[in-house]
């Protein structure tokens, strides 16, 4: 392992290695061929504007961490703003399979699908006033 002022690197199949031993499917990185210079995690990155509220947010998976380290890549992975983005990535995509396997199947979903953006709003702002209203066990009439 080479040091350098801005940082720690690694050899590239040092860095596939932890890939493949941590599970780290989010984990990129830059190099030039030999030596990896940046780390990245893909999933913080997408999903920057959601996690900024977890504790001890920071930004450096997201622009790059110049420390390449093993310890660096762990600590990541168990930081609440990873996991966070995790949580995130994990609903939306099981949101999607939701979607694509039971609201596209049945017919309010197909009809839903079919109505124009001007329905779609007012159905939303009904369907939304209709919740509250079961929510907070509010009369139907005064």
């Amino acid at each position: 392992m080479a040091s350098s002022s801005k940082g720690c690197t690694s050899k590239v199949n040092t860095v596939k290695k932890w890939k493949e031993t941590l599970n780290a499917d989010w984990l990129e990185y830059d190099d030039d061929g030999k030596v990896v210079n940046l780390l990245r995690c893909k999933v913080c990155t997408s999903k920057e504007e959601r996690i900024t509220s977890a504790k001890n947010f920071s930004r450096t998976f997201i622009t790059g961490s110049a420390i390449v380290k093993k310890n660096t890549v762990v600590n990541h992975q168990y930081s609440d703003q990873h996991r966070m983005a995790v949580k995130l990535n994990l609903k939306e995509t099981l949101k999607e399979k939701y979607v694509d396997e039971y609201v596209n199947e049945n017919p309010i979903g197909q009809g839903l699908n079919k109505m124009a953006a001007d329905d779609r709003g007012r159905m939303e702002h009904l369907f939304n006033a209709s919740y509250t209203v079961c929510k907070e066990e509010l009369p139907f009439k005064k």
